[in-house]
């Protein structure tokens, strides 16, 4: 998994020209997510933080792939 963020940061970087990427959110629903995020900062040498989830869905990580969804959903409205 590390590595395939590393050629994706390496891609948009280097062939897409972007900026360096400051941080990685990580929203995963499974138990040891504090210990994945953990390890994927240490690999890929970029802060990786536990996604701060929305007011009232804090008890919720387990329905990430749903809420991300909904998220994804409400912002492309917006744009």
């Amino acid at each position: 998994m590390s590595l395939e963020i590393q050629r994706s940061t390496d891609y948009f970087e280097r062939q897409l020209k972007q900026a360096p990427i400051r941080s990685i959110e990580v929203l995963v629903p499974m138990a040891n997510e504090a210990f994945l995020a953990r390890k994927l900062a240490e690999n890929t040498n970029v802060p990786v933080n536990l996604f701060t989830m929305p007011e009232g869905y804090s008890q919720q990580r387990e329905y990430a792939a749903c809420i991300g969804a909904t998220m994804l959903n409400s912002m492309e409205e917006r744009a």
